[in-house]
């Protein structure tokens, strides 16, 4: 990998570290490109240079998170049925939790990060193991 690559890929990781933070501090929707930008010390251009809008910094981070888990199961799978139902669960876990993601941020993200993830992970639960 090349320093422009390297240089490209820190930046991105600073945006999306810079959002992450202002989330547990704001709500979604007050946050501005210009407050991104600033946390992650980098110029407005700079942000415009890799996003064009701040949904989009969500939307790739998501892609890339969907990636890496298809490449994770990929290592996996031969083909055998139990090994490729495998690989079709992550793909449709990966995309529903993006789902969940944008509903959260439609409902107006009224709670924390933290306490979605916590409502989240009960209502799974008691999907996969209704006796609790």
């Amino acid at each position: 990998m090349n320093g422009h690559q390297k240089q490209k890929e820190q930046s991105v990781r600073m945006i999306e570290e810079a959002l992450f933070k202002l989330m547990e501090e704001k709500n979604y929707t007050q946050i501005t490109v210009s407050e991104v930008a600033k946390r992650a010390d980098i110029s407005r251009r700079t942000f415009y240079r890799f996003y064009k809008e701040r949904d989009e910094v969500l939307r790739c981070y998501l892609g890339k998170l969907c990636q890496e888990y298809q490449r994770t199961t990929l290592v996996l799978a031969c083909y055998e049925i139990p090994q490729i139902a495998r690989e079709y669960f992550a793909c449709y876990s990966a995309g529903g939790f993006g789902a969940l993601l944008e509903q959260w941020i439609r409902e107006g993200m009224t709670e924390s990060p933290k306490e979605y993830a916590e409502k989240v992970s009960k209502g799974l639960l008691q999907f996969i193991q209704p006796s609790l």
